[in-house]
């Protein structure tokens, strides 16, 4: 049985963006009705934003990405309440988009994004192996 992980690289790019069309329709409906509620934002549209930019981020294609993970942050700092697992989203928001930064270049963005990830998983009592290895990938294309 063939899974995720077998795949080649163009079926997985190909089922990322059969993915992120799915999830910019479940956007476009969630964002016409307008009857969000604060539990919905949690619930819903912080995930579809963060599953959006993985996917345009797993296929190039970087500003959507970005774009999609301010609006996560934005909506996750818009939280009252400190939660582990808003914490954890803030977290993963912040890496992906350092990891697109990165992937266009812009190295100091891409560092500022990264260190808030590290200071966010301080927070949670846990360590980012991949944001600090972001940051020693940054450096070293700094050089």
């Amino acid at each position: 049985m063939k899974g995720i992980n077998t795949k080649s690289k163009e079926d997985q790019i190909l089922a990322f963006k059969a993915a992120s069309e799915f999830y910019e329709k479940a956007y476009r409906i969630m964002i016409r009705n307008d009857r969000h509620e604060e539990d919905d934002i949690e619930l819903i549209e912080i995930p579809v934003c963060l599953n959006l930019a993985l996917c345009y981020l797993k296929t190039n294609v970087f500003q959507p990405a970005i774009r999609y993970c301010t609006m996560a942050i934005e909506q996750i700092g818009r939280s009252q309440e400190f939660s582990i697992s808003n914490a954890a989203k803030h977290e993963k928001a912040y890496f992906r988009r350092a990891q697109c930064f990165f992937a266009e270049s812009d190295f100091d963005k891409a560092r500022a994004d990264a260190k808030q990830c590290i200071v966010i998983s301080l927070k949670l009592g846990t360590s980012s192996i991949e944001a600090t290895n972001l940051l020693k990938a940054i450096d070293k294309k700094e050089k």
